[in-house]
């Protein structure tokens, strides 16, 4: 029974190190320290979290009715990745050094979400939230508000 626990607590380990990594791959892909040029001679920005950001622009043009279930699939998708990116990462072992790794990268995720527009269609979902269609990404926006926030800290005066 005791060797079970230890392989499923090194399974755990291995697991939360591996999505650790996912996220750092994410984070620090080429493509967002990368500016391309375009056809007309001025600079475009846009990584890989652009492209899925993108992915967004017709279901978001769409209200009611007229977005479809492929529509509210992809929202819901990409909604599901940003939460994991956001929530990947957490030192299961809690030394120092892990902790200051994983906020650093937490706070670079961040940082990426504001450059490549992604609290701008947080921004656009929050605003219609109460809309019919968008009632069944209430809790995975709520859950992404909690990973943005968790390791905010508070000054009470």
């Amino acid at each position: 029974m005791i060797e079970e626990q230890i392989k499923l607590r090194d399974n755990a380990i291995a697991q939360a190190n591996l999505l650790a990594q996912y996220k750092r791959l994410f984070v620090h892909h080429p493509s967002h320290r990368q500016k391309k040029k375009s056809s007309g001679g001025s600079t475009e920005e846009g990584g890989l979290l652009s492209v899925f950001v993108s992915l967004l622009a017709e279901p978001l043009s769409k209200t009611g009715l007229a977005r479809t279930t492929e529509d509210h699939l992809t929202m819901e998708l990409v909604l599901h990745l940003l939460r994991n990116l956001l929530c990947a990462g957490d030192p299961i072992l809690k030394d120092a050094e892990k902790v200051q790794s994983s906020t650093i990268l937490h706070q670079e995720l961040i940082a990426l979400f504001e450059r490549e527009m992604v609290f701008d269609f947080f921004l656009v979902i929050g605003q219609e939230m109460e809309n019919r269609e968008n009632k069944q990404y209430n809790l995975l926006v709520m859950e992404i508000l909690h990973h943005l926030l968790k390791r905010q800290v508070s000054l009470v005066f």
